[in-house]
């Protein structure tokens, strides 16, 4: 393999953990909304940190496209999603592991910002808050229940996050193996990802939203079952998928 055909194979594997870091991160900006009283503020937090993954977006497909046109292997290819989504699964268990210190980091930005102003500067400059001002996270996580009426919730994330995570990987695989319309089936990734921002946009986003409006006192623990439905969706779901297309 070309040297340089090797660190793009690398760089798209670090921007794509970059982009799910970030995203999951963005979450628990929600919990910080339900903690503070600032729900509005919390959603535009979230909203600011999608946008930092535009960049790492943008510098990854560009590197896709360079490694289907100089046609790297099936197999390597395929190598190379299993070891993004293995990545991008490891920082979200990173993420899980310390999120008590996450939320109360999107808290210290919230409580600055509503003294202060200027959400940029708050963000590199959150104010200081004190474990005990929190909600016990690990009571968060024992109450955690798969059943029941947030049932849908956890594989809706699943499925849709599923979607979200190899939709570009599997139209570029597909451009790998129909060569002559590699350009053509590339842009097919916007369909995929379509789809899972509709199922986003109309069932999953609402639950969470809804049960935040309505001071629901599990709001909390839903959004920590979406994101559990996402790493299951990622680390479960995408890679048996993608371990589908090796075997045929």
């Amino acid at each position: 393999m070309p040297d340089f055909l090797g660190v793009s194979v690398f760089m798209v594997v670090f921007c794509y953990g970059g982009i799910h870091l970030l995203e999951f991160l963005s979450f628990l900006s929600r919990v910080a909304g339900v903690i503070t009283g600032a729900k509005v503020t919390s959603y535009t937090l979230q909203q600011t940190t999608f946008v930092a993954t535009r960049f790492l977006f943008v510098a990854m497909m560009p590197l896709i496209g360079f490694i289907v046109d100089k046609r790297l292997g099936n197999e390597e290819y395929l190598l190379m999603v299993h070891a993004a989504l293995l990545y991008a699964s490891f920082l979200y268990l990173i993420v899980i592991i310390f999120s008590a210190h996450i939320v109360r980091y999107f808290c210290g930005v919230i409580y600055r910002f509503q003294k202060e102003g200027g959400l940029l500067t708050c963000i590199f400059r959150p104010e200081k808050v004190e474990k005990s001002s929190l909600v016990d996270m690990k009571a968060i996580f024992s109450s955690l229940r798969m059943g029941g009426r947030d049932k849908g919730l956890f594989y809706g994330g699943a499925v849709v996050f599923c979607c979200y995570s190899i939709g570009v990987f599997v139209s570029f695989y597909a451009a790998l193996n129909f060569y002559e319309y590699r350009s053509s089936i590339g842009q097919m990734s916007g369909i995929v990802n379509a789809l899972a921002t509709v199922l986003l946009t109309f069932y999953v986003e609402p639950r969470i939203s809804d049960a935040i409006d309505k001071d629901d006192s599990r709001a909390k623990e839903k959004v920590y079952i979406l994101l559990l439905g996402r790493l299951f969706g990622v680390a479960v779901c995408a890679q048996a998928l993608v371990l589908l297309l090796w075997l045929i």
